[in-house]
């Protein structure tokens, strides 16, 4: 019996801690890997490139709210590559963050090593559903196909991304040949991603059979409008965030605007007393100035005061010099005066 193929609206929790996750490469493509998990119900599913967690949460989503049986395997070294380009332990950190916080108990293992290292971990055949999204050169590409094919179980799912004709990448060329030998079906948008079954077609019929491929640009459709919706949420989140921004602006205007008002008022004031102080002191010094003129006066008529004591004291010290100039001969004669009257009084010869 044809187990159908449910379409499903989910949110995706991880872009909680990692919004970028939903602007990623790899975000055009989460309705889709979510869907299919929920149809295939895999109980192995493996990842050759996890970087931040785009597909891994995506796939993990699916497992978490539809209670599926799968296990999820994400092989990494999170060091980055030429095409990723190298980084520190930030992104790891992320990864494990989001797990930690979204997805704790989850059947989710993280493989810190190469692809080749990871290889023992897992029984050939028991890969129900392998996504590679490694280096993007067309020899890495292919190594990491033709290394994992073993793996994959059959009637098992291969998952390519960057398959699109114009990314910058090799991985389109090796998608082209191996779609020529094996059926598969393929998204153009977010980079492309391919969708090829190498062992057996038979899940591939049950999707045709329910028109599923014909219908697959609907996909496109669904994530370009989530994309331009999210987009849309930006623009009307940043637009309330600038909103509010002018709004206090405004405001802080306004206070200014009243802090002028009460700043003006305060030196109008201060203008007025300046004013009353100004006249004030040029009262004061009118009246300094009248003083001023005054002691003038009053000096000068001290100086003529004492120009003319000086004039006296010169004529009293003249007439001191004559007086004593006459003092030597006016005794002399005073003292003959009084013995000529001696002589001439009577009984003066008797005495």
């Amino acid at each position: 019996m044809t187990r159908p193929w449910k379409v499903h609206d989910p949110v995706f929790a991880s872009d909680e801690v990692n919004p970028g996750l939903a602007v990623s490469p790899w975000s055009g493509h989460r309705l889709f890997a979510y869907d299919l998990l929920a149809w295939m119900r895999p109980t192995t599913v493996v990842e050759l490139g996890t970087h931040y967690g785009c597909s891994l949460f995506a796939f993990a989503q699916a497992v978490k709210d539809l209670d599926l049986p799968s296990r999820l395997w994400a092989v990494d070294t999170w060091e980055g590559d030429p095409h990723a380009g190298h980084y520190g332990e930030e992104v790891w950190d992320t990864v494990v963050r989001t797990l930690e916080e979204h997805f704790p108990g989850a059947p989710v293992e993280l493989v810190r090593s190469t692809f080749d290292d990871a290889l023992p971990r897992f029984e050939d055949g028991s890969v129900e559903l392998l996504h590679i999204d490694g280096f993007h050169s067309y020899d890495a590409v292919k190594d990491d196909y033709e290394t994992w094919l073993p793996k994959l179980a059959d009637g098992g799912v291969v998952l390519f991304h960057d398959i699109a004709h114009d990314t910058p990448y090799e991985s389109p060329r090796f998608w082209r040949e191996v779609r020529d030998l094996h059926p598969g079906f393929d998204f153009p948008h977010s980079f492309g991603l391919g969708v090829l079954f190498p062992k057996g077609d038979g899940l591939l019929r049950e999707l045709e059979e329910q028109r599923v491929v014909a219908w697959s640009p609907l996909y496109t459709e669904r994530s370009t409008a989530r994309l331009l919706r999210r987009q849309l949420d930006d623009t009307r989140r940043q637009l309330e965030e600038r909103w509010e921004v002018v709004t206090r602006v405004e405001q802080m205007v306004r206070d200014r605007d009243e802090a002028l008002a009460a700043q003006a008022e305060v030196l109008e004031q201060r203008w007025v007393l300046l004013e009353e102080a100004a006249a004030e002191a040029a009262s004061l010094r009118e009246e300094v100035a009248a003083r001023t003129a005054e002691r003038d006066e009053m000096r000068a008529s001290l100086m003529e005061e004492q120009r003319h004591t000086a004039a006296l004291r010169e004529q009293l010290k003249d007439l001191q010099e004559r007086l004593s100039e006459l003092r030597t001969p006016i005794g002399l004669a005073r003292h003959g005066a009084a013995a000529v009257s001696r002589r001439l009084r009577p009984g003066a010869e008797r005495s």
